[in-house]
């Protein structure tokens, strides 16, 4: 495979160790995981440059960082090389001569090859970022190839969630924080929180918030949302045809 060239906001790394072995063979062993080696971690200790979160920025600022991000992603993506876990803790940035430059950080789950099943016996992601075709039982059981349009999915949860947690860079309250729930379900739980909130987002709109970034909140919110009716139909055709089918059968018999 050709060498792609590191885009301009991905991580410089200055320095790494890398340990001799993988360490979690024998836990993984003795908890009886089956194909214990495969998936297996390698610890590798990396020295980064100091990086702020996106959840320090705010209005154009947080647009601009978010955009960047984005665009190093489609260079990589381009390249072979898949992020797979698009969260608000790995899209990080610095100043530089008075701009904030965007980094997509953290590629501890990316891989260079793309499955239609998960690798290491899990699907990799942060759930409440993950796209809606992946927060299902189909896509949790590896049914569902990972696509490009599920990170960039993963890129509108990001923006939503820093929008609707955060006043002017600070972390709201717990009584007044939207979302929390999405962290502590699992992932097809999760999914149909989602698919509720996609059906009254509109009414989550604060005070704080820059209206150009609501502005481009709804606009990506309602693809997602006429997406999400989309499948929905299908199902519902597919169902239809299946129940169809098997009264067929019925009378035939």
């Amino acid at each position: 495979m050709p060498k792609v060239p590191l885009p301009p906001h991905s991580p410089m790394s200055g320095y790494y160790i890398k340990t001799d072995a993988p360490k979690n063979v024998p836990v993984r062993e003795a908890l009886g995981i089956p194909e214990a080696k495969k998936g297996s971690r390698v610890l590798y200790i990396l020295v980064f440059r100091k990086l702020d979160l996106i959840t320090a920025l705010y209005g154009i600022e947080l647009f601009d960082v978010w955009r960047q991000c984005i665009l190093c992603h489609i260079v990589l993506w381009k390249g072979r090389v898949y992020h797979l876990d698009v969260s608000p803790g790995n899209l990080m940035c610095y100043k530089k001569d008075g701009r904030w430059i965007g980094v997509l950080n953290d590629y501890d789950l990316s891989s260079l090859k793309i499955n239609a099943g998960p690798t290491g016996n899990e699907r990799t992601g942060t759930v409440p970022f993950m796209a809606l075709d992946l927060l299902t039982p189909e896509g949790q059981q590896g049914e569902v190839a990972h696509l490009y349009r599920h990170d960039l999915e993963s890129f509108v949860w990001v923006l939503v969630w820093v929008c609707l947690r955060y006043e002017n860079r600070v972390l709201l309250a717990a009584s007044s924080r939207l979302l929390d729930d999405w962290a502590t379900v699992g992932p097809v739980s999760c999914g149909d929180k989602k698919r509720t909130f996609l059906d009254r987002f509109v009414h989550f709109k604060r005070d704080w918030m820059d209206p150009k970034i609501w502005k481009l909140l709804v606009q990506c919110l309602k693809v997602l949302e006429g997406d999400k009716h989309r499948r929905l139909n299908r199902t519902g055709i597919r169902a239809r045809q299946k129940h169809e089918r098997r009264g067929r059968r019925i009378t035939c018999l």
